[in-house]
């Protein structure tokens, strides 16, 4: 029931790693320069910290889950969810459940929404194609691009990032899973992450370890 709650929130949260770009895909097309320029943008403000909140699109009335993104140095990321935080510290990930007082700690494996989200955040999009780019009609300075997933082991059938090309920062993102549900995730503006904030996890002495890790060299 825990990895199972872990692997359905974080298939919620897979479009974080638009956050930054694969330089070889963007190459292909003048059009993606505004990627590359957000990407850079914010790479440049590492670490840093951005709100998300994440809804299904054919249920808007629905209260849509809040969480919060943290970039640090050195590959380390963490998501935040109201009842659970999941830290990647550059080389093992661990999944810390606040109402069990658990934590698995773990690699991160291939063919997995986790490997995805590490594998994009560190520029590489070979999987992706970009399909198509339009203004949106509504707002001038947003646009939306249209990526497919060339992958056979996507986790997502199409993703529409829309950006902002005054501000160049991401404002939302729509994914098509393979359920053929979609889900929106809306994004704030990145905030300087505190130095202080060295991306560890804070547990009692009363939580329980749960070791996954494979093979030598674990401390």
């Amino acid at each position: 029931m825990f990895l199972e709650k872990i692997s359905r929130n974080i298939c919620l949260y897979l479009p974080f790693l638009i956050l930054l770009n694969g330089s070889s895909l963007f190459a292909q097309n003048q059009k993606t320069e505004i990627l590359s320029e957000i990407a850079a943008q914010y790479r440049q403000m590492i670490p840093f910290q951005i709100t998300f909140s994440v809804q299904p699109v054919k249920n808007e009335t629905s209260n849509p889950v809040s969480g919060l993104f943290k970039m640090g140095k050195g590959n380390r990321f963490a998501v935040i969810f109201p009842d659970q935080e999941i830290l990647y510290d550059g080389k093992w990930l661990w999944s810390h459940d606040r109402s069990t007082q658990q934590v698995v700690v773990e690699d991160i494996r291939p063919a997995t929404s986790l490997q995805t989200i590490y594998d994009l955040l560190n520029g590489s999009f070979a999987d992706f194609k970009i399909s198509r780019i339009t203004r949106d009609k509504k707002n001038s300075d947003l646009q939306n691009i249209l990526l497919s997933n060339q992958s056979k082991n996507a986790l997502f059938k199409t993703m529409t990032v829309q950006v902002n090309i005054t501000t160049h920062t991401i404002h939302q993102v729509e994914y098509l899973d393979f359920q053929n549900n979609t889900w929106r995730i809306k994004f704030g503006m990145p905030q300087p992450l505190e130095a202080a904030d060295s991306l560890q996890l804070k547990l009692s002495p009363q939580t329980e370890v749960i070791d996954l890790r494979q093979g030598a060299g674990k401390k």
